[in-house]
């Protein structure tokens, strides 16, 4: 939303608009992720920092989400204490992550899902100053209301909407 830019529109003179018609599926993504880009989670700075300062495990879980991403629709986090705090502190972290229910009724993807949450954890919980203390992959239909309270998503949609990335096997993560 930060490189956002305006073109005159004498730029539009003299171009025939051509029909453009884009599938319902693509539009929903092309909404989700403007509607990410303004409703993002907030996480404490420190948190964020470290995060973003452990480079080796983060490009593993990049990597992880390239490659079996699309089976997760979401990983959630309930981050304490859920503010700022000094450096040689620990967050303790809960961590959910969601899938639908129809990837828990195929032995195949149930077993990729299950390989890269365990991968997600690890490579979290290898991060300085974070400690995953609890994790769990649950289907969509048993993450409540309740969950969502407490925790906030974690974005990762920068992967999740590159081109090439959509399985028909399962959803887009956002």
């Amino acid at each position: 939303m930060h490189e956002r830019c305006f073109a005159p529109r004498a730029c539009l003179l003299g171009h025939i608009p051509q029909e453009l018609i884009l599938e319902e599926e693509l539009i929903r993504t092309i909404i989700r992720w403007t509607a990410n880009r303004y409703l993002r989670s907030a996480f404490p700075d420190a948190f964020n920092e470290r995060l973003a300062t452990a480079r080796k495990p983060m490009r593993r879980i990049e990597a992880a989400l390239k490659r079996d991403g699309t089976l997760i629709t979401g990983i959630f986090l309930r981050v304490d204490p859920p503010e700022e705090i000094a450096p040689e502190e620990k967050y303790r972290v809960i961590m959910r992550l969601t899938a639908r229910e129809e990837i828990f009724e195929q032995p195949q993807l149930e077993t990729r899902v299950f390989e890269v949450t365990e991968a997600i954890r690890q490579e979290f919980d290898s991060i300085h100053g974070i400690e995953i203390i609890d994790y769990e992959l649950v289907s969509e239909a048993e993450f409540s209301v309740a969950d969502l309270r407490i925790t906030l998503r974690w974005d990762y949609d920068y992967l999740s909407y590159r081109a090439g990335t959509h399985d028909d096997t399962a959803p887009d993560a956002t």
